[in-house]
């Protein structure tokens, strides 16, 4: 898994520059720093394992609420493809052609051979 490396001011000043001060989602202007803006990965850090500055973008905190729910149904996707590929965790196949009609009760006992 790859580490996420600190977002130290310098490292913000380049990735806001580099975007020209726009927010990734909307693009309407973005502040530097404030509570209003997130630093956050394009793709999902998880996923693609980048955590270069051309990777992250600027976003307004209202657009990152919009985006998190959607990088976090890609990250359960991506997990349930790893799962199934996986021998050991891969679900059991269901038998196939079982009792193929119900049992019924009849009236009459079942018959016992050899008594």
């Amino acid at each position: 898994m790859t580490v996420r490396r600190a977002m130290t001011p310098a490292r913000m000043e380049r990735i806001w520059s580099a975007r020209g001060g726009l927010c990734g989602n909307c693009g309407e202007p973005v502040p530097m720093r404030g509570a209003d803006v997130v630093y956050d990965h394009r793709f999902v850090l998880w996923i693609t394992g980048d955590d270069s500055d051309d990777a992250i973008w600027p976003l307004h905190k209202a657009c990152d609420q919009v985006k998190t729910p959607k990088d976090l149904k890609v990250i359960g996707h991506i997990r349930r493809i790893i799962k199934k590929s996986n021998p050991e965790t891969r679900p059991k196949p269901k038998m196939r052609g079982g009792r193929s009609f119900p049992k019924v009760k009849t009236m009459w006992p079942k018959r016992k051979f050899g008594r």
